[in-house]
């Protein structure tokens, strides 16, 4: 008896969290399936005590499961194709095709929703979840299809589930390869900010497809540092690229940095792909006003430790370009739809040959 007190004021104390954090806007967080944000009409998803919670409604149906609410249990009962899922709210142990699982906080109602940790919605339907601590996104990829009950006679046919690239049939990029972009998003040292978003398209020329990634696949990323030009200090933009998303919805999450696509930097193969040139993964890549016409930006590799934010990156890009910044050449960095670049993999990067 004891333990369900205790159980239950855990509950009420969560619940009162979340309301209270969602009150004062200090959790705004964004899930997203397949490369698509989530819209969640009433309740939204909190951060309490590290513990994401979401609504298991409305993820559950987005990934294609059933969700039916008992009230005189307060259990919730839901499938998809084979699978069964049920939970009791306020209680740690749930089941999942029968077979006991257990959360590590438990299922609690707020607001009228039933409230679950992020991490159950894996383990209960197989799904891929990446969660960016720094952007406060939950990154889902759909489970692979389960095998329905055969159709009823005189149903309609029914909707083909979402392919999923089987492991056994996956591509890798290798360390070092180059994935070539053109810029959509218009960004200035003037008055970027860091944070700001931006995306680009990857650059595919005549083919549909460059090393396995499908014609269409757009880079998202942000400011990872911005300065605008002072004095004979040029502007400065750092960009870093946080995911890739496929035409389809497909989602990869690439490790790397920014990389020019002149001959300095890069190879180009028989097949038209690029691989960088040198060995050295910079520590810094910036783009930069110093040495330059207005309305350009030089990408520059600094081999630096320092971080971008010291005040001495003004002197590492001087003596990277030697006199053309003592000549006065010196603008801030306007960067403009159109601009073109490579991404770098530092990391090997899987894909599945059948990506859409």
């Amino acid at each position: 008896m004891k333990s369900n007190k205790v159980i239950t004021l855990g509950i009420c104390m969560m619940a009162t969290a979340v309301a209270i954090a969602q009150s004062q806007g200090q959790f705004p967080i964004t899930v997203v399936v397949d490369g698509t944000p989530l819209r969640f009409n009433d309740q939204q998803p909190a951060k309490i005590h590290d513990r994401v919670l979401v609504p298991l409604r409305g993820i559950f149906e987005r990934l294609g499961a059933t969700v039916k609410w008992d009230p005189s249990t307060q259990t919730v009962h839901a499938r998809r194709g084979r699978r069964t899922i049920d939970l009791t709210i306020g209680v740690l142990d749930a089941a999942i095709d029968g077979q006991a699982a257990h959360l590590d906080v438990p299922a609690s109602l707020v607001g009228g929703s039933t409230m679950v940790p992020l991490r159950f919605v894996s383990e209960a339907l197989g799904a891929s979840i990446t969660w960016n601590d720094q952007q406060q996104e939950a990154d889902i990829i759909s489970p692979p299809p389960i095998e329905n009950d055969r159709q009823r006679p005189n149903e309609g046919r029914p909707t083909p589930p979402r392919v999923v690239p089987p492991r056994s049939t996956m591509d890798v990029l290798a360390a070092d390869s180059v994935i070539p972009f053109v810029l959509n998003t218009r960004l200035s040292s003037e008055n970027a900010q860091a944070g700001d978003s931006f995306n680009a398209t990857m650059i595919s020329e005549n083919h549909r497809r460059y090393l396995g990634l499908p014609e269409g696949t757009l880079a998202y990323g942000h400011v990872q540092f911005a300065k605008a030009k002072r004095g004979n200090d040029a502007g400065v933009i750092e960009l870093r690229v946080d995911k890739l998303v496929t035409p389809g919805g497909w989602t990869l999450k690439p490790e790397g940095r920014l990389i020019g696509l002149d001959d300095k930097n890069v190879n180009r193969n028989p097949d038209g792909s690029f691989v960088a040139k040198n060995s050295d993964r910079n520590d810094r890549v910036v783009y930069t006003g110093a040495g330059i016409g207005a309305g350009a930006g030089l990408l520059l590799g600094l081999s630096s430790k320092r971080p971008v934010e010291d005040a001495a990156i003004g002197g590492v890009i001087g003596a990277l370009l030697g006199s053309a910044v003592n000549r006065g050449h010196s603008n801030d960095v306007q960067l403009a739809p159109g601009t073109e670049f490579g991404f770098r993999l530092h990391k090997p990067l899987a894909i599945g040959h059948n990506l859409k």
